[in-house]
């Protein structure tokens, strides 16, 4: 293996300890994690090597390509020179997202979209289905959501920090999926440093910060607590005097957000309910929204020194409203590929239907390329105008509208797949279990 077994299980252990400080990563809860793992990636590395030998194989393609055994293959296809396609399950449900020689983090493609499509109207057809996801986000309805957290929320009517002329809401993201990734890499150690050297260069103070901790934060994951996460950002906060909301606080995100001069993120899907309320967003780092227009992007200490509080909040919340629905589009329907043959029925089934064209997935194992499941835009912003305007306004009976608006697939051929016994008991356990974690 190039590299040591170690890096290889890496992710797994920083996700299976739910760390969240850059010093948590050589914590000794993460070793005893990398050193139960390590030896069997190791021998799977191995063992997926004779298999590729022996079979002669051109190509292979696995789940996600980020956990100890799958990453351990994606590497031994890295290291014998043979294809690798990772397949993840999209955000919003429908279809399916390929990657070439990288893992499920990787943020090359939707970069790649977000870069295309940012300044590209949408249709009559993009627009209905981005405004339905953007409508379910803010008043829920989605079914389809892997995660959904701040479930029968309480209503905060009041910003909690009296006689604050600011209002500088932080709703971070736990990144321990991510931590070691390249694309993910940030120049600071932590997002805690970003914020202290935002507010060192005067864009804004610690008084004016409201954090609101991670709900995920108060959600174990099977017998693992996120304490690491809660207890890293509410030591910062003490220590600076800055107001947090817990976890497990049931006060409602979205009205935070709607009570907010500005919203601050760390690569969070928040940017998803933020942008459709107007509302300027700062993402510290990268993020799958980043280069869409939906955020500010702040890649480096230097960008951080040149934002300015007054221009954040005079952002034109109508370009903001646009540029997020456009980046649903992309998320929903131009990265995923095969979006009319892969359907979503539930977060753990799929409908599999004919048509699909099989030369896009020989095209992207044989020499790769640029790839999108929709390349298709509209020549004016007509059918964004008064979506826009409604988001806006806040104007409920056609968010409503909007929200119960059914994403039918174009395909009509639905193909019989009978599931082997083994797998259907999978299946049948996995029903049982809750969702997202």
């Amino acid at each position: 293996m190039n590299g040591a077994a170690d890096e290889t299980v890496k992710s797994s252990a920083y996700t299976l300890t739910r760390i969240e400080s850059f010093d948590d990563r050589s914590s000794e809860a993460v070793q005893r994690v990398v050193g139960k793992l390590s030896g069997d990636a190791f021998r799977f590395y191995h063992a997926v090597r004779a298999w590729i030998e022996v079979q002669a194989l051109d190509a292979v393609i696995l789940f996600n390509g980020r956990m100890d055994y799958n990453r351990a293959a994606m590497e031994a296809c890295h290291d014998m020179g043979v294809t690798c396609i990772t397949h993840e399950r999209p955000l919003f449900g429908h279809g399916i997202i390929l990657n070439r020689n990288s893992n499920c983090s990787s943020l090359t493609n939707i970069h790649r979209i977000n870069r295309k499509y940012r300044d590209k109207p949408l249709t009559s057809r993009q627009v209905s289905i981005a405004s339905a996801l953007g409508a379910q986000r803010l008043i829920g309805g989605n079914p389809l959501e892997w995660k959904k957290y701040n479930e029968h929320p309480a209503s905060a009517k009041t910003w909690p920090i009296a006689g604050a002329t600011r209002r500088v809401l932080v709703c971070p993201s736990s990144k321990n999926e991510l931590l070691g990734h390249p694309d993910w890499e940030t120049p600071w150690r932590d997002n805690t440093d970003a914020l202290d050297h935002a507010v060192r260069h005067g864009v804004f103070s610690y008084q004016d910060l409201l954090i609101r901790f991670h709900p995920s934060w108060a959600v174990p994951f099977g017998v693992v607590t996120a304490e690491k996460c809660e207890q890293h950002y509410r030591s910062w906060c003490e220590s600076r005097g800055v107001s947090f909301i817990p976890s497990d606080s049931k006060v409602n995100t979205k009205d935070l957000i709607r009570l907010a001069d500005m919203i601050v993120l760390n690569g969070s899907n928040t940017v998803l309910e933020a942008g459709m309320l107007g509302k300027p967003v700062v993402c510290f780092g990268p993020a799958p929204y980043t280069h869409s227009g939906a955020a500010i992007d702040v890649l480096s200490f230097s960008d951080i020194e040149h934002l300015d509080f007054a221009d954040i909040v005079s952002k034109d919340p109508r370009e903001i409203v646009q540029n997020t629905l456009r980046y649903y589009y992309s998320k929903a329907a131009r990265e995923p590929l095969f979006i009319d043959f892969v359907r979503s029925r539930t977060v753990t089934e799929c409908a599999f239907y004919g048509g699909a064209d099989p030369s896009l997935l020989e095209r992207l194992l044989s020499d790769g390329g640029e790839f999108e499941g929709d390349s298709v835009f509209a020549d004016g912003t007509e059918y964004e105008d008064s979506v826009i305007e409604a988001f806006l306004g806040n104007d409920v009976a056609k968010l409503e509208e909007y929200a119960s608006w059914q994403w039918e697939t174009e395909a009509s051929e639905e193909l019989k797949i009978t599931r082997r016994g083994v797998f259907r008991l999978i299946d049948g356990i996995r029903r049982l279990t809750p969702k997202g974690v």
